[in-house]
């Protein structure tokens, strides 16, 4: 590394351990918070809830799509100390997502509100509380669509104190609304609902008092650039399909759940997700460091520098799930008995498959923000979005032919390896990365890091000769440790583990 990117890969660390110490607080939380609402609001209000809220998540691929986009601009200005065209771009990025926010709000309560009358499976006397619970879940993310600019700006500058302070916050509020809940004497579904609305709302307003604190530079200008303005629609509209395949992909197939299975196993998937979901925060703050400086260095042109970061992130995020997710794989019903009071019936099958779906997924994080840094997206949306959004007709198929509903994560599974393939195929000319390079540098050791330490850990599970509980536990620690040392050993280059010795771990 030359002298300069080894400064950037310093803030990538500093930021990942800032972002770390957030993860840390908010999964906590909310595996806390997790249990404690299955357990007041019971297991068919926990499913309606999560189906009626999917929903809303399903327009959901509107605000996806802006975020990846809004970053993008934001951080290709910024690699090229570009103040004037930062402004332009945010101005721009402001009126699109008004226009974008009152077109979902008219989505919502019109196709949406009539899905949710006429082909949810809730019960008769839970419909009124599912109806409160999906307007205010509409108002809530029509809050966060609008705040998505303020964020990206946030990230992008890197200033990612402020984004765990402000996150630490709004986790800390939800908490309190849980912890309260119990003794609420109302619908406790319809006050969790309300009381969620809120909390974005004020969170909203914080996120927007800051950036105009800290980033007064960044200035909103009255001049109309219709190039930019089409480039950033044609831009977003790309991302719009890419993000609805991935949306349609999660919550569509929780939709078909409901409607073969009912709302307990909608109940049984939401715990999965909610694993997933925890285990992905790991990744998800390294890449959120790391995301910034792939698009900036693309913008100024340091390509190697860049290509770097491609194979690095990539490796390394598997590295950062794969060692929870094996843990938690293995010992998957001894952790959900912890964690819940009583585990729904195909929650520990869904757990352990969501957990595979993680791992093959991790590879396609820098991928995909080296396609968006490169512009150049008609074609990786096109494939990928379109390999996606297969895994609702599939499923629907599986389900209707009688099969299992963990037969969609079997399809979820292989849709998910055949994505990958396809986004190194074109992402690998767009940004001069050679394939060959990927698979060399991050996918073959992933690979032997992960056949070593499944074997291990499994040897170890099936030969100790130990109490249930404490040979889980012992299972747990030998699990993450061997992985951990695998990874040091196999996965990584002596580069890299020199970086991690004398920069991450070295007293600053």
């Amino acid at each position: 590394m030359t002298i300069d990117n080894s400064d950037r890969s310093k803030t990538i660390a500093k930021n990942t351990i800032v972002l770390y110490i957030r993860m840390i607080f908010v999964l906590g939380v909310s595996l806390y918070t997790s249990r404690v609402l299955l357990d007041v609001l019971g297991v068919e209000d926990y499913g309606v809830y999560n189906v009626v809220g999917g929903i809303v998540t399903m327009l959901g691929f509107f605000n996806g799509a802006m975020v990846s986009s809004t970053q993008r601009f934001f951080s290709f200005a910024i690699g090229q100390n570009d103040l004037k065209q930062l402004c332009l771009n945010y101005s721009t990025i402001l009126i699109i997502q008004v226009g974008l926010a009152l077109l979902i709000l008219l989505l919502a309560e019109t196709a949406g509100l009539w899905f949710v009358n006429n082909y949810l499976v809730i019960p008769a006397e839970r419909l009124n509380a599912a109806l409160w619970v999906y307007q205010f879940a509409v108002m809530t993310f029509i809050v966060t669509i609008l705040q998505v600019p303020f964020t990206a700006m946030i990230i992008t500058h890197e200033r990612m104190k402020a984004f765990a302070y402000i996150s630490i916050a709004d986790i800390i509020m939800k908490l309190l609304v849980v912890i309260a809940l119990p003794i609420v004497h109302y619908d406790k579904l319809i006050i969790y609902a309300e009381l969620l609305f809120f909390i974005a709302l004020l969170t909203f307003i914080t996120y927007v008092v800051y950036t105009r604190i800290r980033f007064k530079h960044v200035k909103y200008v009255k001049e109309k650039n219709r190039t930019l303005f089409r480039t950033l629609t044609s831009y977003m509209g790309w991302n719009l399909w890419g993000n609805a395949a991935a949306v349609i992909m999660n919550q569509g197939v929780n939709i078909l759940i409901n409607l073969f299975f009912g709302p307990a196993v909608n109940a049984a998937r939401a715990i999965a997700y909610q694993v997933q979901s925890a285990v992905n925060q790991l990744v998800a703050n390294f890449q959120l460091a790391m995301n910034p400086q792939i698009v900036k260095s693309y913008a100024s042109n340091d390509l190697n520098y860049m290509h770097s970061l491609i194979i690095r992130g990539s490796k390394l995020s598997f590295f950062l799930i794969f060692t929870l997710a094996l843990p938690v794989s293995i010992e998957t019903e001894f952790l959900l008995s912890i964690w819940l009071k009583d585990i729904p019936q195909h929650a520990i099958q869904f757990t352990i498959l969501v957990m595979i779906l993680a791992c093959i997924d991790s590879f396609s994080g820098t991928l995909m923000v080296a396609a968006q840094a490169s512009g150049r997206i008609k074609l990786y949306q096109s494939v990928v979005g379109g390999l996606l959004i297969l895994n609702l007709p599939l499923s629907y198929i599986a389900l209707k032919l009688g099969s299992s509903a963990e037969t969609t994560m079997y399809i979820a599974i292989t849709i998910s390896l055949l994505a990958l393939y396809f986004r190194l195929r074109i992402i690998s000319p767009l940004v001069g990365l050679k394939g060959k390079m990927f698979l060399m540098g991050s996918i073959l050791p992933s690979s032997l890091v992960a056949i070593s330490s499944i074997a291990f850990s499994l040897t170890i599970k099936y030969n100790l000769q130990i109490q249930s509980q404490i040979n889980s536990i012992i299972v747990i620690l030998i699990t993450v440790i061997s992985t951990i040392i695998f990874t040091m050993v196999i996965g990584l280059t002596r580069e890299e583990q020199s970086f991690i010795k004398t920069r991450v771990f070295k007293k600053q």
